[in-house]
């Protein structure tokens, strides 16, 4: 057995577990959240946990979004062009629950089984440590490939004006009296 079979079969584990994971989690959000039965009690009988629930049932569409970006994730592991871009899908996501997890209180399974999946994630990407290393001195490139060959300095420039003018319409638009 070659050094390369051996990185195959942890990296193909990894992704196996991850994906069941991510396929159970995903699809499950359209059914796992009901908010109905705390409809009872304030917001201060609440435990964390059944607030956070209460949130994501009554705010499905979040939880939706959140479960088909975990999907997608899971799906972009399977394949080889897209398996570390899914894998830094899927680090993000997984750090977002695992940081909802401690704030409210969740499980401690559900804790641990989302820091598992988020340590196999990072086996994923540290096997694929020449892909990482290839994205991120792509950005780090100085100079905009193509015509013009803008400086880095006055493209983070106009990116932050474009920023600021994009925020100032949104804060007219919403604080516009409808």
């Amino acid at each position: 057995m070659t050094k390369q079979d051996i990185k195959d079969i942890i990296e193909w584990g990894c992704i196996l577990v991850v994906f069941t994971a991510m396929m159970a989690y995903g699809f499950g959000k359209v059914v796992q959240f009901n908010y109905d039965i705390y409809l009872d009690k304030t917001v201060r009988e609440l435990t964390p946990m059944q607030l956070m629930w209460a949130f994501y049932g009554y705010s499905l569409t979040h939880a939706i979004i959140l479960g088909v970006v975990e999907v997608t994730g899971g799906f972009m592991l399977l394949f080889r062009k897209t398996r570390v871009f899914g894998a830094l899908i899927l680090s993000c996501v997984l750090s977002y629950v695992i940081f909802q997890d401690i704030i409210y209180e969740v499980l401690r399974g559900a804790l641990f089984a989302a820091i598992v999946y988020l340590i196999l994630v990072m086996i994923i990407l540290f096997l694929n440590k020449e892909k990482v290393i290839e994205i991120i001195k792509s950005f780090w490139d100085t100079r905009v490939k193509g015509k013009g060959n803008m400086n880095l300095l006055l493209k983070i420039i106009l990116i932050v004006l474009f920023a600021i003018i994009i925020k100032f319409i949104e804060i007219q638009i919403t604080h516009f009296n409808w």
